[in-house]
């Protein structure tokens, strides 16, 4: 533990110590008894477990008033921030705390953006953390076990006091963050029988219905007479219509039926993966965040990595050792299931303490761990670790595969695949649709093009150049085969 009248080193707890003096209240204790030393110097600062824990509660319900103190030029640690201070100190005797004047002040609790719930002034970081290593929610730096912090219990969200303050947003958008959080459209267990109407589906009602294997979901009521085929899932219903996110907390982020595109079609901000549907927006900045996303938290636990918690990690955060210290030799942020090197990914943060040098991008984080495929009849297993040293390949496009990334695999078959190709390149588009493009007169076709990793190989024909560049489509292509042309959907063809 940390006391404040021997900050220089901490404190050790002693089960069994000899005859000694408390220097805090001078009484003199006896063989055997219990003691807090110095875990520097044998015999330099010793306290007895009374004015170790009185002080402990005392400063965790600091009511105390605080006075200036009349020395100028004064050098102190600040007890509440930890940053260094000059000239102005302000005392609590009672406590034996030396603090700025801007942290005789500090409110008992704040609310961020960042978290839904309120982070309450906690002192003792020692007493809640129960793994080292722990970082600032915040700001993803170390904790400091001497200073004071705020903490969400439940949670066990931590986040140093400046950052904490810093990141407070005042009552009037507390009720709007809160506000903003509820849906507009709740569909609750009250309202199964009724007809409801949905921001997404405005030209007729909806009504819930019981689907296979029990499930509730929500269609459209003229399905039959109109052949409308909308449906939705509950918990898609139930989403707020407006909330904020850690990930963009500068404004509030507006929930689409559809992003504003020929196709629907939108980039997430975060894992830098194309999507349809649903989608959380931002119009100021052009921000766009998919459900799934959306739903991320910011520390997790993964099973490739069961020895640590990993922490998003957003692109600008130094790794620290355990003692606090920045590691100066070049760290490799490529993320371990697919070998990318991404801005936003989860990381360990433990530094050279850890056995792994960790960082996962999004996208392989939202992996599923057992996957189907059309052609497999076994269920497939996601790997993280190679079972051989030899190349592999995927028994679906027959490419070469890297035995150091991720890869799903059948036990029974002992078959090997690439996590895209089970998964699909665009799992989350709607290949198939037809869309109305200005620059053909005719509806298109969204389409997937890839070529093939096998030379010469005649499933797949030649690319036709784009209608409007001139130059080969590959990829996500719109497609007329009435007239057999094809157009890029990304890039200056697509706003044309």
């Amino acid at each position: 533990m940390h006391h404040p009248l021997h900050k220089r080193h901490p404190l050790t707890l002693l089960t069994n110590t000899d005859d000694y003096t408390c220097d805090v209240c001078n009484q003199e204790h006896y063989y055997p008894s219990f003691a807090y030393r110095c875990s520097e110097h044998k015999w330099c600062f010793m306290v007895d477990l009374k004015c170790a824990t009185t002080w402990l509660g005392i400063i965790e319900n600091h009511h105390h008033k605080f006075r200036l103190s009349r020395r100028k030029d004064m050098e102190f640690n600040c007890d509440v921030c930890g940053m260094k201070g000059s000239n102005t100190v302000y005392i609590c005797s009672i406590c034996q705390l030396l603090v700025h004047k801007y942290c005789t002040s500090l409110p008992g609790h704040v609310r961020t953006r960042a978290h839904p719930h309120p982070l309450m002034l906690r002192w003792s970081v020692e007493r809640i953390i129960y793994t080292s290593g722990e970082v600032c929610k915040l700001c993803y730096t170390n904790m400091d076990k001497s200073r004071g912090f705020y903490y969400c219990e439940p949670c066990r969200y931590i986040a140093h006091n400046t950052c904490a303050v810093k990141e407070s947003i005042g009552d009037d958008d507390e009720i709007g963050a809160s506000k903003a959080d509820v849906a507009q459209q709740q569909i609750t267990s009250g309202d199964l029988q009724d007809k409801i109407k949905h921001f997404s589906h405005q030209q007729h009602f909806l009504t819930l219905i019981i689907g296979h294997h029990e499930e509730v979901i929500i269609r459209c009521a003229e399905e039959e007479q109109q052949k409308c085929h909308f449906f939705l899932h509950t918990n898609c219903a139930r989403l707020p219509s407006e909330r904020l996110h850690p990930f963009h907390p500068q404004h509030p982020l507006i929930l689409l039926s559809k992003a504003p595109s020929i196709d629907g079609v939108f980039e997430c901000d975060m894992c830098n993966t194309l999507s349809q549907g649903f989608v959380y927006s931002c119009e100021k900045c052009n921000f766009y965040l998919d459900l799934q996303c959306n739903l991320l938290p910011d520390s997790l636990e993964h099973k490739a990595h069961y020895y640590h918690p990993l922490i998003l990690n957003k692109g600008n955060i130094a790794q620290m050792s355990l003692q606090g210290d920045l590691i100066k030799e070049k760290v490799s942020d490529y993320c371990l299931g697919c070998g990318c090197q991404p801005v936003v990914r989860f990381s360990c943060f433990l530094g050279k303490d850890c056995p792994v040098n960790f960082h996962c991008c999004i996208r392989c984080v939202k992996l599923p761990v057992i996957a189907r495929h059309k052609y497999v009849n076994h269920p497939l297993k996601l790997t993280y670790e190679r079972v051989t040293d030899d190349v592999g390949y995927c028994e679906i496009c027959e490419g070469k595969r890297d035995p150091k990334h991720w890869f799903y695999r059948c036990g029974k078959c002992d078959f090997d695949f690439h996590s895209e190709c089970v998964l699909e390149r665009y799992p989350q588009i709607k290949l198939g649709s037809s869309y109305k493009h200005d620059a053909h007169p005719q509806p298109v076709t969204l389409v997937d093009k890839i070529k093939s990793v096998i030379p010469k190989d005649k499933r797949y024909k030649d690319f036709l150049p784009c209608e409007l560049c001139g130059e080969p489509c590959q990829g996500l292509v719109y497609e007329c085969s009435e007239c057999n042309i094809n157009i890029h959907r990304k890039g200056c063809c697509h706003k044309q």
